[in-house]
């Protein structure tokens, strides 16, 4: 079974994860808006 850090440490992962790839998704987005 995982620790509480570790899965603290994975869920902070995953979350910067996302964020990162809605932040590229938007930027790319209004790029191509013009």
């Amino acid at each position: 079974m995982a620790s509480w850090f570790e899965t603290r440490g994975l869920a902070a992962l995953l979350t910067m994860r996302v964020l990162d790839l809605i932040l590229r998704s938007r930027a790319l987005a209004r790029r191509l808006e013009g």
